[in-house]
């Protein structure tokens, strides 16, 4: 930690990819092990390096849709990766107040608004 105040993240279902795995293979185990939703449609957002002159670490970020179960507040993740999830659910109009009011401190997380701002009445007709 960096002396962060809240060194807790809120940040989207994440993972690595496994040896002959696609990267929506990856997308939807991770959100089965990561939260247990199982994902019925699947989009790209998009592919990115975090920084090419830094790193070669390269994203694959995806939405999905999901069915919803009641609780919103799931402690999960797999014990044998040492895990400790607590899930949380937005709505739009909060999640982008959220990224307005800088709440977000994981890249990903304040790119995907943009990306859904102009997405999401397409998305939503698909649910």
């Amino acid at each position: 930690m960096r002396g962060d105040s809240q060194p807790w993240c809120l940040e989207p279902i994440a993972g690595l990819i496994v040896t002959g795995e696609a990267p929506e293979q990856a997308a939807l185990r991770e959100a089965k092990e990561e939260v247990s939703l199982e994902i019925r449609y699947l989009e790209m957002i998009s592919q990115t390096y975090l920084s090419p002159g830094l790193s070669t670490e390269f994203f694959y970020m995806y939405v999905g849709l999901v069915a919803l179960t009641e609780v919103s507040n799931v402690i999960s993740g797999l014990a044998s990766e040492s895990e400790d999830i607590r899930s949380h659910v937005f709505t739009f109009d909060a999640f982008m107040r959220l990224i307005d009011a800088g709440q977000f401190s994981v890249g990903p997380t304040v790119l995907a608004g943009p990306w859904l701002s102009r997405h999401c009445d397409r998305l939503r007709a698909l649910a």
